[in-house]
């Protein structure tokens, strides 16, 4: 069964000549509840359709401004793009709080209706041991993403790129080491429950090139997650 889902993911990704940007609500309460988390495990997955996809870069993911649906935190837009950028149809998702909704969410960018979204996980929804590393995963991302925002009163032209690691206290140090040790456990724990299927390990092989490339670029003071205010 893993195997059937990674092959399918590696099909529906190729054949996908979609265009959308997936857009991440970076308000006080959104990435409170896990939208910071929601933008990690967004931008590997539109990595791995454009990798799948030989590059080609149909699908991205970005914040976004406060969407005024604070009730239903964490919250993502799906924009279908004209091939001039253009936005030609919006789709709000809320609650996106774990990593199964992402694929939810992706699935809608990049997906023909009525394929299941599952597909777009390599074959990693297909076991509770696949479901309790991305819950563990999830936990890491919410942590990493807390522990390597800015703040912005100003909304995105107030926002800095550089994180705030040299002159990060003691407790905020250890914080990020605990969030990168947990990710790590996380990505093990993935490698380990799908030791068993080809495509689903070289899946979480990627996945886990990608997510600690990530994590290193936040700890140099890349890419920092932004928090903007709520527009309530």
């Amino acid at each position: 069964m893993q195997a059937d889902a990674a092959a399918s993911s590696e099909q529906l990704a190729t054949s996908c000549d979609r265009h959308a940007r997936v857009v991440v609500c970076s308000g006080v309460d959104c990435m409170g509840l896990g939208g910071g988390a929601a933008l990690l495990e967004i931008e590997e997955l539109c990595a791995e359709v454009s990798s799948s996809s030989g590059g080609a870069k149909n699908v991205e993911a970005v914040s976004g401004v406060c969407t005024l649906q604070c009730a239903n935190a964490p919250n993502v837009n799906v924009h279908a793009l004209a091939s001039d950028g253009r936005s030609l149809a919006v789709s709000n998702h809320l609650r996106v709080d774990s990593a199964a909704r992402c694929v939810e969410v992706l699935a809608v960018a990049t997906s023909p209706p009525g394929v299941r979204s599952e597909v777009l996980e390599g074959g990693g929804g297909g076991g509770i041991m696949m479901r309790r590393a991305a819950g563990l995963r999830w936990n890491a991302l919410r942590q990493l993403a807390r522990c390597h925002n800015t703040y912005s009163l100003h909304g995105f032209d107030g926002a800095t790129s550089t994180s705030r690691a040299s002159t990060a206290t003691r407790a905020e140090r250890e914080a990020r080491t605990a969030a990168r040790e947990l990710l790590a456990a996380a990505l093990r724990a993935e490698a380990s429950a799908a030791r068993n299927s080809e495509p689903a390990l070289a899946r979480a092989r990627r996945r886990a090139e990608r997510l600690t490339a990530r994590a290193e670029a936040l700890e140099r003071g890349a890419g920092a997650i932004v928090v903007t205010p709520s527009s309530k």
